[in-house]
């Protein structure tokens, strides 16, 4: 059986509250992040090491999570950043 996140564990949910979380924990605007996506220049590394630390089951998330958002990291950026539509999360993610 999966585990699911219990209700006292928040992460960003829109595009927007995703947006601001990583300008504020990345230390970026809305205007580098945008630019770092269209140019293909994003902190990639940064942002996973991001998660790493964030996410953990540890902490209360499933072990899926970091994988899912890394394997589909270029989309979900497109998804904050370029306007794009939510990345098509797999059934096991």
């Amino acid at each position: 059986m999966r585990k699911t996140i219990p209700d006292d564990v928040i992460y960003p949910q829109t595009s927007f509250e995703w947006r601001k979380w990583i300008e504020k924990k990345l230390n970026i605007d809305e205007t580098q992040g945008s630019f770092f996506t269209e140019n293909a220049t994003f902190l990639h590394q940064r942002l996973v090491d991001l998660w790493n630390r964030e996410f953990t089951a540890e902490r209360g998330y499933s072990p899926d999570f970091i994988p899912a958002l890394t394997r589909n990291k270029n989309g979900f950026l497109k998804w904050v950043y370029g306007g794009g539509s939510e990345p098509n999360w797999m059934k096991s993610d």
